[in-house]
């Protein structure tokens, strides 16, 4: 009996185990099937991409009507677009509407291009140099070109101001409010909250350091960021002047006066704007497109005249692959030294081995290192720098930098190394100065745990403690070790940039600047974009013939980019612009809490 229910049992355990195994091994052949599927969807089975045919008609408009983030980047999580839906990704990237117009201006199939803005958003001064390079040789082309929007900030209106017609929605407006910059400071927590920010610094204009000490700018941080927000502000009125053949005082009269404006047309905004000469048309969506004859008079349906997408019309050119190749390194975020803390972070052990690899990779002459950080970590930037250094100077392959937004405080202690420095007049740098901040509790837990620390040390020194607040002899360490670190910051600046240490010192000081004006002061080598930069590499590699891009990136597990792709509305939640600051400093892991980062950020059009 006892072995009939033994056998009954052993049954069922075997049913339930075959039943386990079929459920695992038909998960896993989905997957799979979906990873081949998605495989093919991409690419034809070869490890290239498709090239599905397109057909562009005769005099054909090129409709380039992005829809998201505007970035440089490519995006690197290329398993999460094999295994799930690319939706969840909104990064439009820039080279793909500077590819289409470059294309557009030697086509003769295409007869004009429309730049439908209102979809696109996070345009940055630092897109700008990009931008107007692809779109005056459009131009010269002497092919008309059109912009509409539902409405128009900062940077969808440099864009729009190269247009030979510019349409706005009867509901809309142009808002040129000016640039700014804000930073939180943290000086009164100590008074409110029971917090104290410990904090040494080397440079006088240090802005991030004093966010901790004090309850408002300083009054040389606040003159040192507004004569860069002018100079910027000065070349933007300059530039959208020129693309409208207006006068710019005219158009930061707009700016100033822009209530009476108003007033003057009973609060109608596109009317005002209409005014001001800054466009040419008030109309909607639908009445452009039968402007240009894409759309019925009548019924709005498609008329006779062809269009094509812009990605669409990318797909129908060709990359040509070949033995000579400038390596594209991406520099974005804050600089830190360890992996895995956020995709915003450029940690060093990722980059050290991307410049490894290109010193491995015989088939790329020369590097652009594209940057866009206000610093971060010493210890990591300092590993990067002696990568680049180590690929420039001991491999012989040149190293140009392209500075986008911003490359300030330990972006620029990297930059400084390479063989050539290209900035944008819109790029923010400099910020040469160090600091080092640590947070004590000591006050709190006290007074609202009733929480006292308490130890012993056979040295008479204690490691750090955030329970305690520092003694004189630790504060006399962290500011001696503090100006060490900055000393070696200047060194490294005058033995890169070829400058008497005298001079640089003299230009540090945490101070920043404007692209123009650290080109004038020798912090930069000329005003450029990108795409100078990879011309200039090549010519310095000594390329003659054809030459490609190769854009280096470190692929992530397929693990983590699913897990990262499930919680990414999640971060879209808490990392809003306000909180930027705290976001990207709270991912440093300095284990001396010292830093070469400042929290300025560039103007940047969001939604």
């Amino acid at each position: 009996m006892k072995d009939k229910k033994r056998g009954f049992f052993r049954s069922i355990f075997r049913g339930l185990n075959l039943l386990r195994l079929i459920i695992l091994n038909l998960i896993f052949f989905i997957l799979l099937f979906l990873f081949i599927a998605g495989i093919y969807k991409y690419n034809d089975g070869t490890g290239k991409q498709k090239n599905t045919r397109i057909t562009v008609y005769a005099d054909s408009l090129l409709l380039i009507n992005p829809a998201g983030r505007l970035t440089e980047k490519p995006d690197e999580f290329v398993w999460r677009n094999y295994l799930l839906s690319d939706t969840t990704s909104d990064a439009v990237l820039l080279s793909d509407i500077t590819d289409a117009l470059r294309h557009a201006a030697h086509d003769r199939r295409i007869t004009g291009v429309l730049l439908d803005l209102t979809g696109l958003y996070g345009i940055s001064t630092g897109h700008f140099t990009e931008l107007k390079t692809a779109l005056l040789e459009y131009k010269e082309s002497n092919k008309p070109l059109y912009a509409f929007s539902t409405s128009y900030g900062l940077g969808r209106y440099y864009i729009a101001s190269f247009a030979d017609h510019i349409y706005l929605d009867p509901m809309g407006e142009v808002d040129l409010s000016g640039f700014y910059t804000e930073s939180l400071f943290y000086g009164e927590m100590e008074h409110k909250l029971g917090v104290r920010w410990n904090v040494a610094h080397a440079g006088a204009f240090k802005s991030m350091a004093e966010t901790y000490t004090r309850t408002e700018m300083s009054e040389g941080v606040r003159n040192n960021n507004l004569s860069v927000l002018k100079d910027l502000w000065h070349t933007y009125l300059q530039d959208i002047a020129t693309n409208r053949a207006a006068d710019a005082n005219s158009f930061e009269a707009y700016t100033v006066n822009y209530n009476d404006a108003l007033r003057k047309v009973n609060g109608n905004s596109a009317q005002a704007a209409l005014d001001a000469n800054l466009i040419t048309d008030i109309g909607t969506y639908e009445e452009c497109g039968v402007e240009l004859g894409v759309l019925d008079e009548e019924t709005y349906n498609l008329s006779s005249r062809d269009f094509i997408n812009y990605n669409n019309y990318n797909k129908s050119f060709k990359k040509k692959e070949t033995d000579n190749r400038i390596g594209v390194i991406y520099l974005t975020g804050s600089i830190t030294g360890t992996t895995g803390n956020t995709a915003d972070n450029a940690d060093s052990p990722t980059l050290v081995d991307l410049f490894d690899e290109a010193a491995d990779d015989d088939s790329i002459k020369a590097v652009v290192l594209r940057i866009d950080s206000g610093g971060g970590e010493v210890n990591a930037s300092e590993d990067i720098r002696r990568s680049l250094d180590r690929l420039s100077k001991k491999i012989g392959k040149p190293v140009v930098v392209s500075m986008g937004d911003i490359a300030a405080s330990g972006a620029y202690w990297i930059a400084s190394s390479a063989d050539y420095i290209f900035c944008s007049p819109y790029t923010i740098t400099g910020s040469i100065g160090v600091f080092a901040v640590s947070p004590s509790i000591q006050k709190a837990v006290q007074e609202y745990f009733g929480i006292r620390a308490d130890g012993v040390s056979v040295s008479g020194r204690m490691p750090y403690s955030i329970f305690r607040n520092p003694t004189d002899a630790e504060k006399t360490q962290s500011e001696l070790e503090v100006m060490h670190t900055y000393s070696i910051f200047l060194d490294t600046v005058a033995q890169g940039r070829n400058l008497p240490r005298a001079t640089v010192e003299e230009l540090a000081q945490g101070k920043i600047y404007s692209g123009a004006q650290a080109k004038e002061l020798q912090l930069a080598d000329e005003l450029g974009g990108f795409t100078d930069a990879v011309n200039y590499a090549a010519t310095k590699a000594g390329i003659k013939e054809t030459y490609s891009l190769k854009v280096l990136y470190k692929e992530p597990p397929v693990a983590d980019e699913i897990l990262k792709t499930l919680l990414a509305e999640n971060a879209r939640f808490y990392k809003t612009a306000d909180l930027q600051v705290l976001h990207e400093l709270f991912g440093l892991h300095s284990k001396k809490g010292f830093y070469v980062y400042t929290p300025i950020k560039a103007p940047t059009e969001e939604r």
